[in-house]
């Protein structure tokens, strides 16, 4: 394992709160870009990284930026929100950058460096809900947010007690949803990365003092990630069936075991909000669920092929004005800035590239998987997918930081197997060298 200098941990400790935090400077410019700590990070593991930077890395990339680029060519009125569109494609090729930068840096720690990297994650956040909940940390967390978030505070504390029984910990960010997202990120990545013995029983634990403390739905999401990083990581070839039958008892109690945590928590915790989903009435559930599905649909009516292109969301308000009235939100004709109420990446990717588009960027992100060393593309696909219904802006700096830490969690399991490989065969290599 190699040793880490001070300056690599404090740029990718720097990114990563950069992307928790997501603060522009200055916070009221509208020509800085989102997670400005992040971008400042990325451009110095650009400098520590130069050397590590390949072609076959960068065309990809390329290809994806262009697909982009060709979405809004073929959009609807491509001429009319050209300069929307564009600022979207500047938006995420600065997005792409800055999340490739702190991929080929951590790409070269180790497996128990990453995992003791999530770890802290997991409990700054834990231990930080219980001081803001408990110990009057809140107080210092809404003045900063009110000084550094130029807009977009979230103000629902009254519905929070409501729904949640308690007003939801934000710690330091601008809405308490941000807190759960990077949660399960640090979660799920600790648990596939960590090689600890007991380290599910700890994931059982984490969950339900997440969900205890944080009090937001996206916690729930934790538990189909986790089950996909068991079935896909953890079985292993071969070994005859005793093993084949205790992997599949064991993922069942698993799989047993969160989901009772999962739905006792649902009807106790958050009873009145799952009430208010099962009659219709909890407008977030419809907005971010329900709405998309539909938009999506009448979106791909107008435009099948390449959608209302990257960051075309102004033009097609009718489309999203009947997407909220199908979902059943109230009081749907008195939302204004509508291209702030789609909140879902995972159809939001369909609305923006259409059908061929959409199938032609997920071979592009397919590619780069590949050549980043990635071997376990359906997982990461599977698990981006479970991130992505819970996140809102496709081109994001904080959606692409999830995805490449899913990567990266890949590629490091891939690199250290192979590793492990190479030093059997050299063990035996000797062994054999020996004997004659």
């Amino acid at each position: 394992m190699q040793r880490l200098g001070l300056l690599r941990i404090s740029l990718v400790m720097l990114f990563l709160f950069g992307i928790y935090l997501s603060i522009k400077i200055p916070p009221s410019s509208s020509m800085t870009p989102p997670a400005s700590f992040a971008g400042l990070a990325a451009f110095g593991l650009f400098f520590l990284n130069l050397g590590r930077i390949r072609q076959k890395h960068v065309l990809p990339l390329v290809l994806i930026i262009s697909i982009a680029f060709v979405s809004i060519l073929f959009s609807p009125e491509p001429k009319h929100y050209f300069f929307d569109r564009f600022k979207g494609l500047l938006l995420f090729s600065y997005t792409l950058g800055i999340a490739y930068m702190f991929f080929l840096e951590t790409s070269r720690w180790s497996r128990e460096q990453l995992s003791n990297l999530f770890l802290f994650f997991i409990m700054f956040i834990l231990i930080g809900c219980i001081l803001e909940n408990y110990a009057g940390l809140g107080s210092i967390s809404d003045a900063f947010r009110q000084t550094v978030f130029a807009s977009g505070v979230y103000d629902g504390d009254e519905r929070d007690m409501w729904f949640s029984g308690i007003i939801r910990p934000k710690l330091f960010t601008s809405e308490p949803s941000h807190v759960g997202k990077f949660f399960i990120l640090s979660l799920i990545a600790w648990l596939a990365l960590s090689t600890y013995r007991w380290r599910y029983a700890f994931f059982i634990v984490f969950f339900a003092l997440g969900f205890f403390l944080i009090r937001s739905p996206m916690v729930a999401m934790s538990i189909p990630a986790a089950l996909l990083v068991y079935f896909f990581l953890e079985r292993k070839k071969g070994g005859g069936v005793h093993r084949q039958i205790s992997f599949v008892f064991s993922l069942i109690t698993f799989a047993t075991v969160g989901v009772f945590l999962l739905l006792t928590f649902s009807f106790t915790l958050l009873s009145n909000r799952v009430n208010a989903v099962e009659s219709g009435s909890e407008d977030s559930f419809n907005i971010r669920i329900l709405t998309p599905v539909f938009v999506t649909g009448f979106t791909l009516q107008k435009s099948p092929l390449f959608g209302a292109g990257i960051s075309g969301t102004e033009s097609i308000w009718p489309e999203i004005r009947a997407g909220l009235n199908a979902a059943g939100v109230r009081k749907a004709n008195d939302y204004q800035d509508l291209d702030k109420l789609l909140k879902n990446v995972f159809f939001m990717h369909w609305i923006y590239y259409g059908l061929l588009g959409g199938v032609i960027m997920l071979f592009a992100l397919h590619r780069f998987m590949l050549v980043m060393g990635v071997r376990h593309s359906l997982f990461c696909f599977l698990v981006i997918s479970v991130f992505a219904n819970t996140m809102a802006g496709p081109h994001s700096p904080r959606f692409w930081t999830f995805f490449v830490v899913i990567m990266l969690i890949s590629q490091t399991i891939a690199r250290e197997k192979k590793k492990q490989q190479e030093e059997t065969e050299i063990i035996k290599f000797l062994e054999l060298k020996d004997v004659r």
